[in-house]
């Protein structure tokens, strides 16, 4: 009888572990294509917006790519904001990511600096709006001892993205000519993040929430009784 209830215990266990194996593999995989679309803003955007006229100088690139900028700046405020009075955080991820994808395959057929301007500004507050409300999603799933290797994980499958990301950008672009092929690669690296960012289901709160007073007991329970100083 021990024996059995040993085994049905153990095989609870492992049922457990793998969805939380598959969870912190999204998770860093989401963060892995999220990167390209970062670092094409940091390296690319700048030479997009020079192509746009022989006449624009340095000083007016610049200028032009604080643009972008401060509509993902207004843009990841007003998510976050929204996320947080809503209480909701998988759809506020997941939304800008792929609204950012689809504005970076569209920039292709924009055919003006307005109009490449304004896909910009779409595509940056979709890339920057994304962060906040998915790195609060982490505690959903990452808990204890673990947390600390599968943060570790996710930062470090993202830092991959951040280099394979540029040398697959340059190499397509090198091998098909202008920037269009690398813009969508990178739209499509996008619309990757945000549909693993909407297929990663949670319990929509932290697993382990850490109350402001009282006392835990070893049992994980609550006795009520106030905390000095609390």
């Amino acid at each position: 009888m021990t024996n059995t209830s040993a085994s049905s215990a153990a095989g609870r266990a492992r049922h457990r572990v793998r969805p939380r194996k598959v969870q912190n593999s999204s998770l860093a995989l989401t963060v892995f294509w999220w990167d390209i679309g970062l670092y094409w803003m940091n390296f690319w955007m700048p030479q997009k917006l020079k192509s746009l006229s022989s006449l624009y100088s340095n000083t007016t690139v610049g200028m032009l790519v604080v643009i972008p900028q401060l509509a993902g700046l207004i843009g990841m405020v007003l998510v976050s904001r929204s996320s947080d009075h809503r209480q909701e955080r998988r759809f506020h991820a997941a939304v800008p990511a792929i609204i950012g994808g689809i504005a970076l395959l569209l920039l292709p057929a924009a055919d003006s600096p307005i109009l490449t301007i304004t896909v910009l500004n779409i595509m940056a507050v979709g890339v920057y709006s994304f962060l906040a409300p998915f790195c609060s999603r982490w505690s959903e799933f990452l808990t204890g001892s673990a947390a600390a290797a599968g943060i570790a994980l996710i930062n470090s499958v993202g830092n991959v993205g951040a280099f394979v990301g540029p040398y697959a950008i340059g190499a397509i672009d090198q091998r098909i000519g202008g920037f269009n092929g690398g813009i969508v690669f990178t739209g499509l690296s996008l619309l990757s993040c945000g549909t693993l960012a909407l297929l990663l289901r949670g319990t929509g709160k932290p697993a382990l929430s850490i109350p402001a007073r009282g006392r835990i007991l070893p049992n994980g329970q609550m006795d009520g009784t106030k905390v000095a100083g609390a």
